[in-house]
C-alpha cells in the first residue's frame, strides 16, 4: 500500500496506517471511510497521533478515491481536533478549512457544459 522510502507508522497491532518521512507524516485515505461528515474532515486515530515523531510537523492526507491531497500543519490540527469514536478506536478530526490543497483532480478529458436549470415563466394575466 505504502512504497515510498519512510519509516512506516503502525498501530499497536503492527497495521501500516502511513508513513513518516522528513518533517511529513503521510496518510492514505478513503473519503468514504476516513471522512466524517459532521466536522468536515479527515479523521487520524488518536494511538497513531500520539506515536507521531517530535519531528513530525505537517499531516498529508492522501485520498485513494478522490485522487485528492491536502496538506494541514500538525499544530493546527492538534488545535481544531475534536475527539470522536466510532467504535473502532479513538480518533481525531479537525475540518477540512484549515487544509491546504496539494494538488487538484486531473480535468476531464470531455468536458460536459454546464447544466441548464429551467425557470418557471410568469404566466400572462387573462382578460
Amino acid at each position: 500500500m505504502i512504497s515510498r522510502a519512510g519509516v512506516p507508522l503502525r498501530l499497536s497491532g503492527g497495521k501500516v496506517v502511513g508513513l513518516f518521512e522528513g518533517d511529513t507524516a503521510t496518510f492514505p485515505v478513503k473519503r468514504s471511510r476516513h471522512y466524517f461528515r459532521h466536522v468536515g474532515g479527515y479523521t487520524l486515530d488518536a494511538e497513531v497521533v500520539r506515536r507521531l515523531p517530535e519531528a513530525c510537523a505537517r499531516v498529508v492526507f492522501d485520498d485513494r478515491e478522490t485522487g485528492l491531497r491536502f496538506r494541514v500543519n500538525l499544530l493546527d490540527f492538534l488545535a481544531s481536533a475534536v475527539r470522536v469514536e466510532f467504535g473502532f478506536g479513538e480518533k481525531l478530526c479537525a475540518p477540512d478549512s484549515i487544509y491546504e490543497p496539494l494538488e487538484s483532480p486531473q480535468p476531464a478529458l470531455f468536458p460536459l457544459p454546464a447544466p441548464t436549470i429551467p425557470t418557471r415563466q410568469a404566466r400572462a394575466p387573462h382578460g
